[in-house]
């Protein structure tokens, strides 16, 4: 079962990704890394977590790891996830090679705590 929370998550596409952050929280996915901003929702049903997700460039001349530059774009991606974290794949958006991510649950800081 999939944890709330903060995760790292890393890309594997046309490009090599730059890697970034995603928080997980009541179905809804935030997050982003320096070129694009990412926004969706996410649902488990059964052993399959799906994530649907739409990721806007932060700047114009921002590259996709699918090799597109600025814009937006949405991905359906279909995955499973353990309480550590988890592994999508989905279809790119310009076609070509699939999409890997795979995304590491990160321990919440309490501040006070340390």
């Amino acid at each position: 079962m999939l944890r709330e929370g903060h995760y790292k998550v890393d890309f594997d596409a046309a490009l090599p990704g730059l890697g970034g952050r995603v928080t997980l929280k009541n179905g809804i996915v935030k997050g982003g890394d320096g070129p694009y901003a990412y926004s969706g929702t996410y649902s488990e049903e059964g052993a399959q977590l799906i994530v649907l997700i739409c990721l806007f460039a932060t700047h114009p001349g921002a590259v996709s790891v699918f090799g597109t530059q600025g814009g937006a774009f949405e991905l359906a991606l279909t995955g499973s996830a353990s309480a550590d974290g988890f592994v999508l794949r989905g279809k790119s958006p310009v076609g070509g090679r699939e999409i890997h991510i795979s995304g590491c649950h990160l321990d919440t800081v309490k501040l006070g705590q340390i």
